[in-house]
């Protein structure tokens, strides 16, 4: 499901064509799993849809290599890895509700992108696409009907974001 991120952009300008840049950003998140079931006995199906929310505490560093400025704009790639936490999560709550999905709080994995940026009178506008790969599984494993079904539970974040220098 859609999103929203609010971070803070620190860039470290390592020569012409590198920047070295820290977003530290907040992230409210939510995924929706949905679940199809069949009743043998009647031979209805019925699908259910469990909505998992995050609170996402981030730490991402990027490498950005930029083109010749030409004119009044830029484009640029960029790569990075990726740290965070999340900030509600439910993985060692001791719940008596057995429908909740239960993540672990730490995520991490690599991110890459592409942008441009545009020169304007007054500041400069960067719109991004990125993509984040999470590597470990957030599935915090328990005998219930809902994460017993699931073997694992990866983040694949795609980012569309606005930067105003």
């Amino acid at each position: 499901q859609a999103g929203l991120n609010l971070g803070i952009l620190s860039n470290l300008h390592l020569g012409d064509h590198f920047d070295l840049r820290f977003i530290p950003a907040l992230c409210f998140s939510q995924r929706d799993l949905e679940y199809a079931y069949h009743d043998t006995l009647t031979g209805s199906n019925s699908l259910v849809l469990k909505s998992v929310e995050s609170t996402y505490l981030e730490f991402p560093i990027d490498l950005k290599f930029k083109s010749k400025r030409i004119d009044n704009y830029r484009i640029y790639v960029l790569a990075g890895a990726r740290f965070a936490t999340d900030m509600i999560s439910q993985a060692k709550v001791k719940e008596k509700d057995p429908d909740i999905i239960k993540l672990y709080r730490k995520d991490y994995g690599y991110e890459v992108g592409m942008g441009a940026d545009f020169y304007l009178p007054f500041f400069k506008f960067s719109p991004e696409i990125k993509m984040f790969n999470g590597f470990p599984n957030l599935l915090a494993k328990e005998n219930t009907v809902y994460s017993g079904a699931l073997d694992a539970l990866r983040s694949k974040i795609f980012f569309i974001s606005f930067f105003f220098e």
